[in-house]
């Protein structure tokens, strides 16, 4: 009984190896796909949803405690 999930994996990936010109063509974009994701996240690192530029935690001033 074939799984109809593991099926269409194996499609996706025939498909994607036909249109990167096998797997060495197949790896290199799955490379360039992840040097892309990183350089977008390492943009976003320090942005909030709204769009505004978020101060990282420790340029936040230290909390004052009173000593009794």
């Amino acid at each position: 009984m074939p799984d109809s999930l593991v099926e269409q994996s194996r499609e996706v990936r025939e498909q994607l190896v036909r249109e990167c010109g096998g797997l060495d063509g197949l790896c290199d974009k799955l490379e360039q796909m992840d040097r892309t994701r990183k350089r977008e996240q390492a943009g976003r690192k320090n942005v909030s949803p709204s769009g505004t530029v978020r101060k990282c935690r420790r340029s936040q001033p230290a909390k004052r405690t009173s000593m009794r």
